[in-house]
């Protein structure tokens, strides 16, 4: 786990760094938003299944259900939402918000 807990760390700290990037385009934003919101869950997630732990799978499929819900409802209203200031940057947050194991929100 302390393993884990070090990429978390870093996956913070990019994350801030790019949140507080006055630069970053929402090209650089919106894929790191789908980087950070598939690449590390994925692989997260096969360690659970892999290690068959009930709680950490019971974990990531939650995740998977907020993400999913949050992709379609996303999906429906893009149009719209890509054109308020700082979106991808909430999202972005928001996405390293549920994989964070301090809160475990998802």
């Amino acid at each position: 786990m302390d393993y884990l807990s070090g990429i978390y760390t870093q996956m913070l700290v990019v994350g801030l760094r790019l949140l507080f990037s006055p630069l970053a385009s929402n090209i650089v934003v919106r894929t790191a938003c789908c980087s950070v919101g598939v690449v590390l869950p994925v692989y997260s997630t096969f360690k659970a299944i892999e290690g068959r732990d009930e709680n950490e799978q019971k974990k990531w499929l939650l995740y998977w259900a907020a993400y999913g819900s949050f992709s379609v409802v996303e999906l429906c209203t893009d149009k719209f939402l890509r054109w308020f200031p700082l979106y991808y940057h909430m999202k972005f947050a928001f996405l390293v918000w549920l994989q964070l194991p301090i809160t475990d929100v998802s």
